[in-house]
């Protein structure tokens, strides 16, 4: 079995969208779980109409994606658990990609699948969820054929993760193209101005100052990551655990930190399994669609509690999972960031002093769950290293 778990908080203008996909997958063993994170816009409403098919739950107040998340993993019965945002659009055979992929590689704990762009209304377009016919099928490999090799070689632009949940922000940059053809894999999924080919995320990786950002955001997919690969780790958006490695590296009964509340605990998840010893596969043939929100260049536009928790969750993340030799050995690319940071945080947004130093308050956790990890560590961080790239890196998967 599957388990697909879901967290909502506001959520209601995604979840016909979301719901009609999942009722197109072609797996056969599935259960939906969702967490409503006390919802005010009509969630709960729509999530009565669901009661009848998945387990439905109602939190008093907002406990954050990391703890919603927790909420419904404990209760899931799937060998195999899909965490899964309400604003992701799933390919029909997603899971069946993505456990086939899992069973051929017993070493990966953790999957992803490639991430593209999807815009619920662009331009005022507003259309039904709706199966590929073969002829749309056709035509789309026939528009895939005619793509450049030249645009193969674009770098990823810098682009943070986003697992957790703040509608109201998303939009295709104007002049971008929208997904004109179904990928190859995502079968029965038709043409639909509102899924681009503009990447969202084919898994994340970590950069030198230890910001963790998604592996070609923003470029346009051409083919580029079609391999199966493993990567550092699985955007929240829609990452794949089996259960064994849920056990393995959840701490204090917690998968995902909940001090995090939400924002960056997937890219904190990611680097403690690879202290752990685990990997992640990326499989490009389970396709899905994720509005994108939060992006560095709308940072000023973003509600403080985005960028409060941003701050707040990088100095946690680092203080659990890297060992000083790692610190000493990328120090002046992360003491740079730090100083842009609490520069920041000093002089143009003193509202975010609290997030830079809540390390502080929460020191006595900080340790403790340091120690758990650091005692269960198989990889040092010398062979880690190789992962800390200004580019992101891969390694192929063998057949």
């Amino acid at each position: 079995m599957v388990s697909i778990t879901i967290v909502t908080w506001n959520s209601a203008q995604y979840l016909d969208e979301c719901f009609g996909a999942l009722a197109l997958l072609d797996y056969p063993d599935l259960e939906v779980i969702i967490i409503d994170n006390a919802s005010e816009d009509g969630t709960r409403a729509r999530l009565k109409q669901v009661e009848a098919k998945w387990r439905v739950f109602y939190n008093d107040c907002n406990v954050g994606f990391a703890a919603g998340q927790n909420q419904a993993i404990r209760v899931a019965r799937g060998e195999w658990v899909l965490c899964l945002n309400p604003d992701v659009v799933l390919s029909p055979n997603f899971v069946t990609q993505l456990v086939a992929a899992g069973e051929a590689h017993p070493d990966a704990g953790s999957l992803c699948g490639k991430l593209l762009r999807w815009d619920p209304a662009p331009h005022g377009v507003e259309q039904p969820f709706r199966v590929a016919s073969s002829s749309s099928k056709k035509a789309g490999r026939a528009l895939r054929s005619k793509t450049s090799e030249s645009d193969h070689s674009s770098e990823s632009s810098e682009r943070e993760p986003e697992g957790s949940l703040y509608p109201g922000l998303y939009g295709t940059p104007e002049g971008l193209p929208f997904q004109e053809y179904s990928p190859d894999g995502a079968s029965g999924i038709a043409p639909d101005p509102r899924r681009t080919n503009i990447i969202d995320s084919t898994g994340i990786y970590f950069t030198p100052n230890m910001r963790h950002l998604d592996r070609g955001a923003e470029e346009l997919d051409h083919g580029r990551y079609d391999r199966v690969q493993y990567v550092f780790g699985a955007s929240g958006a829609a990452a794949f655990f089996r259960r064994d490695f849920i056990e393995a590296v959840s701490v204090e009964g917690e998968f995902f930190d909940e001090d995090f509340f939400a924002f960056r605990e997937d890219g904190d998840l990611a680097w403690r399994a690879q202290v752990m010893g685990w990997k992640c596969l990326y499989t490009p043939a389970a396709v899905a669609w994720h509005v994108r929100r939060v992006t560095p260049e709308r940072r000023k536009d973003l509600p403080l509690i985005i960028n409060w928790h941003s701050a707040k969750n990088r100095f946690l993340m680092r203080g659990k999972n890297a060992s000083g030799w790692l610190c000493r050995r990328l120090f002046f690319p992360v003491l740079w960031r730090d100083i842009m940071t609490f520069g920041y945080a000093a002089v143009r947004d003193r509202r975010l002093w609290s997030a830079v130093i809540y390390w502080w308050k929460v020191r006595d956790s900080i340790r403790r769950k340091r120690a758990i990890i650091q005692s269960r560590r198989r990889v040092s961080d010398r062979d880690l290293l190789w992962w800390f790239s200004n580019t992101p890196r891969a390694v192929d998967a063998e057949k």
